[in-house]
């Protein structure tokens, strides 16, 4: 999973979207060529629109987002989410994930929570929030580090990231505007992702 992950590269976070309106941005995103998405777990139907789109996407890659705790993973897991991340390293999550072969990514910030990430098990880890660090954070901690692979979020400069050694950004809050959902335009999020891939590859 994870190397599949690595050749997505860019991943875009669906948080709080329309249950009506949900397949079609999916498939606007798998249009402009999304192999990955994750879907966030801080609302209530988050585990439902997991379940449904790993149902009408089955060869798409879905993540669950904002995972805490052993039950948000048992219950993404059972929803057939193929990875889980966090903003934080929650330890007993990555026990948990590492026993049911499903890949966690926890979320770290400093060199040292990296390093322990990843002797605990990690496979890769989340740098959050990267915004505050940017991309020169990245080149430098991979001097010394550079067999850990980093996932990092970004909407401005996800050239920089990837340049940097980034192996997968995630793409939040800035893809999909409110203005987008009411007007259902969708083939203007077809551009806008596109552009995103375009930019990794």
């Amino acid at each position: 999973m994870l190397e599949e992950l690595k050749e997505a590269k860019i991943i875009p976070v669906l948080r709080n979207m329309p249950d009506d309106h949900l397949s079609e941005i999916v498939q606007a995103l798998v249009d402009s060529g999304a192999k990955a998405i994750e879907i966030t777990l801080d609302e209530p139907n988050g585990i439902n629109k997991i379940k449904k789109i790993k149902k009408e996407f089955p060869d798409l890659l879905i993540g669950a987002g904002t995972v805490f705790s052993i039950d948000d993973a048992e219950d993404a897991i059972k929803a057939k989410a193929d990875f889980l991340v966090s903003p934080i390293m929650v330890k007993e999550v990555l026990y948990f994930a590492n026993n049911r072969h499903t890949l966690y990514i926890p979320g770290v910030f400093t060199p040292t929570e990296m390093v322990h990430a990843t002797i605990q098990g990690a496979s890769m880890v989340n740098i959050f929030p990267a915004s505050a660090l940017g991309p020169s954070f990245i080149a430098a901690v991979l001097e010394p580090f550079d067999d850990i692979p980093l996932m990092c979020s970004s909407e401005e400069n996800v050239e920089d990231y990837m340049n940097a050694g980034a192996e997968v950004i995630r793409i939040d809050r800035n893809l999909i505007t409110e203005e987008m959902l009411e007007n259902q335009e969708w083939a203007l999020l077809k551009e806008r992702f596109r552009l995103y891939v375009n930019r990794v590859n």
